[in-house]
């Protein structure tokens, strides 16, 4: 149970994890309600044109270790996963093929982000089912030869927050699966997705010794910003009473200054108003879910920092319990 003090919930006992979803739905509807603001409702994307995919066919280039299918223009041509979308991030540009699916429920595309010498490299990207994110996919784990098992999470199976794509192409991503055609699972399509990517030994052995997952590099994973930097809380991998999670000062979001709003559909979750607001500092967005039912979760904090070749940002927020979805794996409610 819990009892109602000032219009946000006080811990008792039997605190649940469906106090968080009502914690942040009456807060971020507080917010709206006083402070009526509007922000970008769609990042810009176009269909690619033939010259666009000439030019990213030129200068392709793939780092996948695992190598099914060669990642080249004959293969792609093949498998119906050309270039079709474009846009364009902080002077980074990035095309994507058609949504295409890679088992029942998961959609994915292959990108092709621009690195620092201009060339096009060939990334696997997916969304989560529980979060509802478009993610990057480092690496995988293999039961047997050509399945798709385990999507790598990061170092130590603990990192997946590294690998959300920012706002601005979820948005895209989202885009594009709801209003463009999604190809039905086919296991070529599949084992290209699989080829842009790295085969790890094991599932809880991430590929952070192999030279050619420039993921582990790129990525900051000892300087990553968490909570001593003004998110805090003692334990931040246990379930928090909601009213003791708390933003310090100008890392806490202003739900002034609202930068992003749109609306999408998630199996899990129907239909989606996604809202992101800035950190009163600007070195931060917040990235809230509300479904249907008006049960809302902040689902990714992102930085400011500077975007990889990967399309992620370089140093990430571990969000700890701060982004428990609305619903989650069995596996993952733990103490709960």
């Amino acid at each position: 149970m819990v009892k109602e003090k000032f219009g946000a919930p006080v811990s008792t006992p039997e605190t649940s994890k469906e106090d968080f979803s009502a914690f942040w739905e009456r807060r971020v509807s507080m917010m709206r309600e006083q402070h009526e603001t509007s922000g970008i409702e769609e990042w810009p994307y176009h269909k690619v044109t033939d010259q666009e995919r000439e030019k990213v066919y030129s200068k392709l280039h793939s780092e996948g270790t695992y190598r099914v299918f060669d990642i080249n223009q004959r293969s792609l041509e093949y498998h119906a996963l050309s270039p079709e979308f474009a846009t364009e991030l902080e002077g980074r540009e990035f095309y994507f093929t058609h949504p295409f699916y890679i088992d029942n429920t998961r959609p994915a595309v292959i990108g092709f982000i621009e690195d620092d010498d201009h060339n096009y490299v060939a990334r696997p990207f997916y969304r989560s089912n529980s979060q509802g994110l478009w993610r990057y996919m480092p690496d995988f784990f293999s039961k047997a030869e050509g399945r798709l098992s385990h999507m790598g999470k990061g170092w130590n199976e603990q990192e997946e927050e590294a690998l959300n794509l920012p706002i601005e192409l979820q948005n895209v991503l989202h885009n594009i699966s709801e209003n463009t055609h999604t190809f039905r699972f086919d296991e070529s399509r599949k084992q290209m997705f699989m080829s842009t990517s790295h085969q790890r030994p094991d599932y809880y052995e991430d590929d952070r010794e192999n030279p050619a997952n420039s993921f582990y590099f790129e990525v900051n994973h000892v300087k990553r910003m968490r909570y001593g930097d003004g998110l805090s809380h003692s334990n931040l991998h246990e379930y928090i009473p909601p009213e003791l999670l708390k933003v310090h000062g100008r890392h806490a979001p202003n739900f002034k200054n609202s930068y992003m709003s749109y609306e999408t559909k998630m199996p899990m979750y129907g239909d989606v108003t996604v809202d992101c607001y800035k950190s009163f500092d600007q070195k931060l967005k917040y990235v809230f879910y509300r479904d249907e039912e008006n049960r809302a979760c902040l689902s990714t904090i992102e930085t400011n920092a500077p975007l990889t070749s990967h399309g992620l940002r370089s140093t990430w927020i571990d969000g700890g319990r701060f982004v428990l979805p609305i619903y989650e794996y069995r596996s993952q409610l733990i103490g709960l």
